[in-house]
């Protein structure tokens, strides 16, 4: 787990951002499930994931 802070750009143009590898997998699921519904992994989440 890296505590760098990290980005994640939705295809819907939203970015979210984490100081950790947690935060940022959070706040991608809470996105995916709130605003797309649907059910994001954290693997998933990882993958699109990418240092600040």
């Amino acid at each position: 787990m890296s505590n760098q802070k990290k980005i994640i750009e939705c295809p819907c143009g939203v970015i979210l951002e984490g100081q950790s590898d947690d935060a940022v997998v959070a706040a991608a699921m809470s996105h995916a499930s709130e605003v797309h519904d649907m059910d994001l992994t954290r693997d998933q989440a990882l993958e699109m994931a990418r240092p600040a």
